[in-house]
């Protein structure tokens, strides 16, 4: 029997959420920001943008060069354009006043065509293959191979859950530092690490061996979809049962995270450090409080793999960890911090709060809105979208469309705002977006008779 499930909940940052994205920039710079000389402004560029705007402004030089394969005059030409006030203001996504502070790297996380951090499906779906496999991993008491505790391509029991990617109608951008935090068996207190090898000091200095990231900020909000599926030819085991209700695959996650926060709270409860303060600990007590009910706490980034699973099940307090040798092994915790100019304020990366709902109030299409204080979508009057003549269209102008699907793996199809032109158009695209979002994408003629259409962005 087939079965077809689809849960929605809203997600909302506890704390700094970093996601990896491509290096697109490395073409342009060996950095992932920009700051002008003589400036103590950082620019955080959007390549997609700066792209765009170097092509108008270069455009016979990309057409020529991109014929013969010349990218690296190209390069050049992008490099020098983020010299251009202009371009630069039009690729900019945001701006950071960092002062004194010079980072080597600024690292970029993932993001949308408009230069805009947001959550892959994928991640989200990571964080629950941790927390179900780990509850099934301490069952079965370890006996499940440690390279794949999932099985191979074609029996892993999870491929028939889909987590659809999460954006954020603003820029949930942020600037945070990231420092390596060091438990010092001998005396028994948390040290900071201030240079790659060796190096641990008592006192916090943003300055020393510190790497700085732009993250998606705490209280940055979302609705996101779960699908779980299964087919006479594809069944779901028993364990993974709860994950056809929402309670209860919330009450799983409630599980596993429970004992990863307590475990937590006594390492930092062992290893104090006074400019640390209770700050972590702190911390985590919301986090386990917040950890309950119709919601539940999950945690994205490093350390949240299999490692972490299998982890919970070798070191029972995440403290007793021993070296090959028989000698204790310094544990340590990445801490993020903002507020780089004065008294910083600490986090934990990586937590999220899923929280249970009745709809995607958030993306819907135009002409519904949500009232406040109701879950469920009301009808409004329809904003009537502003039409272009398709005829009189020019090459590179950019225009409206509504998201009708999407088809895998990379096809969006859009009804475009024009009138006198095609009544659907097909856009490549790498990532689903949801039906009735409202696009920006760009005319491009090819030739007299063919042209073709580029996804720009949300609107």
């Amino acid at each position: 029997m087939s079965f077809k499930k689809s849960h929605y909940l809203s997600i909302e940052a506890l704390s700094p959420i970093y996601i990896g994205g491509a290096k697109e920039k490395v073409y342009v710079s060996d950095k992932d920001y920009y700051k002008p000389k003589g400036s103590g402004n950082v620019h955080m560029i959007s390549f997609p943008l700066l792209l765009q705007a170097s092509r108008q402004k270069n455009s016979k030089l990309f057409e020529s060069q991109f014929l013969h394969g010349n990218l690296s005059t190209i390069q050049r030409a992008i490099k020098q354009n983020l010299e251009d006030e202009n371009i630069l203001k039009a690729a900019t996504t945001k701006i950071y006043a960092l002062g004194r502070l010079s980072p080597q790297e600024i690292r970029n996380p993932i993001s949308d065509a408009r230069g805009y951090a947001y959550l892959p499906g994928t991640a989200i779906k990571g964080a629950i293959r941790t927390s179900l496999g780990a509850l099934k991993l301490k069952e079965d008491k370890g006996s499940w191979q440690h390279n794949k505790p999932f099985g191979g391509i074609k029996s892993d029991p999870l491929r028939n859950l889909q987590v659809t990617d999460v954006y954020f109608s603003e820029n949930p951008g942020g600037l945070f530092g990231q420092k390596i935090y060091c438990a010092n068996y001998s005396n028994e207190v948390g040290l900071w690490k201030t240079k790659a090898k060796g190096g641990h000091e008592e006192y916090f200095d943003p300055l020393k061996f510190t790497n700085w990231f732009e993250a998606i900020k705490p209280k940055s909000s979302a609705i996101l979809r779960i699908n779980v599926s299964e087919t006479d030819h594809f069944q779901l085991p028993a364990w993974l049962n709860p994950l056809k209700s929402a309670e209860a695959f919330l009450g799983q996650l409630q599980s596993f995270m429970a004992e990863f926060l307590r475990k937590e709270l006594n390492f930092f409860s062992s290893f104090p450090n006074e400019d640390l303060g209770e700050a972590i600990e702190q911390q985590l007590e919301q986090l386990i409080e917040l950890n309950s009910g119709n919601q539940a706490v999950v945690r994205f980034g490093a350390g949240t793999g299999k490692h972490l699973m299998t982890g919970m099940l070798n070191h029972q307090d995440f403290i007793s960890s021993v070296k090959s040798n028989g000698e204790l092994e310094n544990k340590s915790r990445k801490i993020w911090f903002e507020n780089y100019h004065g008294s910083p304020k600490f986090f934990l990366p990586g937590f999220a709060l899923l929280k249970l709902t009745d709809g995607p109030s958030t993306h819907l299409p135009i002409g519904l809105q949500t009232k406040q204080g109701s879950s469920k979508p009301q009808a409004t009057q329809a904003t009537k979208p502003v039409l272009i003549d398709y005829r009189r269209l020019k090459d590179m102008q950019e225009f409206e469309g509504e998201v009708l699907s999407f088809e895998a793996p990379s096809t969006l199809k859009i009804k475009p705002f024009w009138e006198n032109g095609p009544e659907m158009i097909e856009v490549r695209y790498r990532s689903s977006i949801e039906q009735g979002t409202i696009v920006r994408l760009e005319f491009q003629k090819v030739n007299k008779k063919q042209v073709k259409y580029e996804f720009r962005g949300l609107k």
